[in-house]
């Protein structure tokens, strides 16, 4: 069952983290004991709060030092975020699992964390039910019929989902850090980057924040899907933009780098390289 799989992560992180009963914070919550009751098989882990996007609605002063995004958030906070998570990708690289699902909704921030947002913010990366080791990933794109699906693997949260996987290339446990960069603008920002209700809006979005994609995606199974053979959008695509509110002429509304401090926060953080 997905219960029985995230024990099994969770049970796996937990022994590259350390002791269950360390005082020490880990980016994951702690697998105290599993037990089946009417059929359902239940986990008792760490007591959390909510999910990181509760930063957003506080009213509190940032640090003295800090410099205060469009979202109002601090710097400060989103590189605690930030720790934590890389943090948790580590342990996940080191056990050789994909997350699969790193989204907002499934990073909520740890108890102890306070209210005063000058504060270390510490956050858990939760809900490994999606996850799966890395040597499944050949299996699972053989599982897949004919020469790969059309508009991608199903792997991801749409609007969380790494390039590679919407183009239908081999991918491993890179596409998690997709996820992280992905959820740490939009904390920056205040508001989604990549929402749409369907993968060729998706890459539309993609192609419109951060340009075309490298030449080497064109080996994906699903790249036709978006594209011909020049790089350019399918009308299909373009026209799944136009109904997300984007422009057709998607060059006009990459993200802007226009100095170095603006380059640090994102045009430089995100590169489409399958490798």
């Amino acid at each position: 069952s997905i219960a029985q799989r995230e024990a099994q992560v969770l049970h796996a992180l937990q022994s590259v983290a350390g002791s269950t009963t360390t005082k020490v914070y880990h980016p994951v919550p702690r697998l105290h004991s599993a037990f089946e009751e009417d059929s359902c098989f239940c986990l008792v882990i760490d007591l959390c709060g909510p999910p990181v996007t509760s930063l957003l609605s506080r009213d509190a002063a940032p640090p003295s030092d800090g410099e205060v995004g469009p979202s109002g958030i601090s710097l400060h906070a989103i590189r605690q975020v930030a720790l934590g998570l890389i943090g948790a990708l580590l342990l996940l690289d080191t056990c050789g699992i994909i997350h699969g699902d790193i989204k907002p909704e499934n990073i909520l921030l740890a108890e102890t964390a306070t209210k005063d947002e000058a504060a270390d913010v510490r956050v858990k990366v939760v809900d490994f039910g999606n996850a799966f080791p890395l040597r499944e990933v050949e299996q699972y794109m053989e599982d897949e019929d004919g020469d790969g699906p059309p508009t991608g693997w199903e792997v991801q949260t749409l609007a969380y989902r790494a390039p590679e996987v919407l183009f239908g290339m081999p991918f491993g446990t890179a596409i998690d850090m997709w996820s992280v960069g992905i959820v740490l603008l939009e904390l920056w920002l205040g508001k989604p980057v990549l929402l749409s209700s369907s993968p060729q809006g998706t890459v539309c979005h993609l192609c419109a924040v951060f340009g075309p994609p490298p030449g080497a995606f064109r080996k994906g199974s699903a790249y036709r899907t978006y594209a011909d053979g020049e790089g350019r959008l399918t009308e299909e695509v373009l026209q799944a933009g136009r109904q997300n509110g984007l422009s057709s002429e998607y060059p006009q509304l990459r993200f802007s780098c226009d100095d170095q401090a603006q380059e640090s926060k994102g045009g430089r953080f995100w590169q489409m390289d399958p490798q």
